[in-house]
């Protein structure tokens, strides 16, 4: 019966190395699976907006360029040229510096390679909405017209809380008051 055990226990150790390899093998097909892939991280015409507004908003001019095309990033650079990258990068902070949040919405396509996007930017005490046509150069969306802002103040304003309390009253459901006050406690 000595011997047996050694064979029992060689061939538990090979269970054990085959069932951890699998394991393992599982888990580093899972980990690749989720890693993103070429076509999940493809750009859209949202993404693309929200790129530029992240780059003013920093202050980032050579990433806010790249999200534009065109006449309108013609317009820009002319706009710019003559200017201190340091100016340039100061305004483009300036101008998204109140920016509280944005909000973006798919407007109509314009066949294939053309869509129109609705953006409203959320600041502090109003919002601005305007459309932007964007246009598929290559593999990527760029900006290619933004039409005049339209703005207006909402009839709730950015950061005000959902359920405010008027003056007096408790956080406590009225029956866990009732019963409070029954308790004594």
């Amino acid at each position: 019966m000595a011997r047996k055990r050694p064979q029992y226990a060689a061939a538990f150790l090979t269970l054990a190395i085959v069932f951890i390899a699998l394991i393992s093998a599982m888990m580093l097909r899972r980990t690749n699976d989720s890693k993103p892939t070429d076509a999940s991280r493809a750009e859209t015409p949202e993404s693309t907006v929200a790129k530029m507004l992240d780059a003013a908003k920093k202050g980032n001019v050579d990433a806010y360029l790249d999200c534009f095309a065109g006449d309108l990033l013609s317009t820009f650079e002319s706009r710019m040229s003559g200017q201190s990258s340091e100016r340039v990068s100061s305004e483009l902070k300036n101008s998204e510096q109140d920016l509280q949040a944005h909000a973006i919405s798919r407007g109509k396509d314009i066949g294939e390679i053309e869509v129109m996007l609705d953006v409203e930017k959320i600041y502090r005490d109003f919002n601005k909405r305007q459309e932007m046509r964007l246009r598929k150069v290559g593999d990527r969306w760029k900006i290619v017209e933004i039409q005049a802002a339209e703005s207006f103040s909402p009839p709730i304003p950015y950061g005000t809380p959902v359920m405010e309390l008027p003056a007096g009253e408790s956080e406590q459901p009225a029956e866990a008051a009732e019963v409070d006050a029954e308790s004594g406690a």
